[in-house]
């Protein structure tokens, strides 16, 4: 089985590490995207049909339309759909044509021109039109979506595996289920992870770049750092231990105590580099996506340490990149944050669970460190902070 973490978008054109090693060299970015089906509104070519409800615009015929046709100009005119020599008879009877407007026809999908009238639109700037989006829902129980240009509840209920009804009723704002706006927000109702299962995600990440921050440092890939660069590790193995155990102190448990790693990557300064980079990475987006859905479950005591343990991952992330030589080492305006929920962000941690996930191969097991182990390699690096207060 291939290794299926992979480096990082960020890294940006020309920065990409080359080490013959065996390690996918493909970035977190295009991995993110080919994965973006599980969230994907219309414009991945999701199917999802269903009929529309009438509207009130002037899309369809009012209720005197009928009536205006048949006696325009003096003269009865069919009503649409009919031949002048088409018959009444009953439903059913050949004689009967059906309308063309259909209740139950595709409705139109969300886009540019959506809804624009020219008594309403004409002449307003984009800060003016953006006035005119519905808020998002006050509650959100399961994920936020914005909807993009083909979008309708249809599609997106198909793609989500929900129904209509259930995204109807997450979302009283939607007042009219035919018209979506692009750039609105609405909630994708269904099961949302439980604060164990995001805390236990978390710890296992937590957990595995530990004991390869641990055995890094007696490592081939580390020696020969210059000391200020040796520090960051040192100091890297002292937060990762900090998070293990204040998500430990939430109640986060779970049993894995030795781990497995891409084959040399103890021996290879790049490829160690580089796997740490991968790790940490996910990690911030894993700690970004960990606060938003534990302020939507109202736990923003615990959205708030997620927020705090995310500043570090992302410290290390620049670190990293600098030891690499890549400039800037901090790369990015924005933190790269998929709205995935925590365990599909984190989806490639079992492959460091079990031996030979790394093409057949690995290198392990490799345990975490003991508090006495820990305390030597960290040196005089620890973090003056260990603890943070919970509330």
């Amino acid at each position: 089985m291939a290794w299926p973490i992979v480096t990082l978008r960020d890294q940006g054109d020309g920065h990409r590490q080359k080490n013959g090693s065996g390690l996918p060299r493909d970035d977190y970015g295009d991995w993110q995207d080919d994965h973006g089906d599980r969230q994907g509104g219309g414009e991945r070519g999701r199917p999802g049909y269903s009929p529309r409800a009438p509207r009130g615009d002037g899309d369809r015929d009012g209720p005197h339309e009928g009536h205006r046709r048949r006696h325009r100009n003096g003269r009865a005119h069919p009503p649409p759909g009919r031949d002048e020599d088409a018959g009444y008879g009953d439903a059913g009877r050949p004689g009967r044509a059906e309308p063309p407007h259909a209740p139950d026809g595709p409705e139109k999908p969300a886009g540019p021109d959506r809804r624009r009238r020219p008594d309403d639109r004409a002449g307003r700037t984009p800060e003016d039109r953006r006035g005119l989006i519905p808020p998002p829902p006050p509650v959100c129980s399961g994920r936020l979506y914005q909807i993009r240009p083909g979008d309708t509840l249809f599609r997106l209920a198909g793609a989500f595996g929900v129904s209509v009804e259930e995204i109807l009723a997450a979302n009283p704002q939607v007042t009219d289920p035919d018209v979506l706006s692009e750039g609105q927000v609405i909630c994708i109702p269904g099961p949302v992870d439980s604060v164990k299962e995001i805390l236990d995600t978390l710890l296992t990440a937590e957990k595995v770049e530990t004991a390869l921050y641990a055995k890094g440092l007696v490592s081939k890939a580390l020696r020969g750092l210059p000391p200020e660069q040796f520090a960051y590790f040192q100091a890297g193995l002292s937060h990762e231990r900090a998070h293990i155990a204040a998500l430990e102190r939430l109640g986060a448990s779970v049993p894995y105590e030795e781990f497995f790693y891409p084959p040399g990557v103890f021996d290879d300064l790049n490829l160690y580099v580089n796997t740490l980079l991968t790790l940490e990475t996910a990690g911030v987006a894993a700690y970004i996506q960990a606060s938003d859905e534990l302020a939507r479950m109202g736990r923003f005591d615990l959205a708030r340490l997620m927020d705090r343990i995310m500043g570090v991952e992302a410290e290390h992330r620049a670190l990293l990149r600098e030891v690499l030589n890549l400039v800037p080492a901090s790369n990015l305006c924005f933190e790269n944050a998929p709205n995935q929920p925590v365990p599909e962000i984190l989806s490639a941690l079992p492959a460091f669970l079990q031996p030979n996930q790394f093409d057949g191969r690995s290198v392990g097991p490799v345990r975490l460190p003991t508090d006495e182990e820990a305390e030597t390699l960290i040196g005089p690096h620890g973090c003056p902070n260990p603890r943070p207060d919970l509330g």
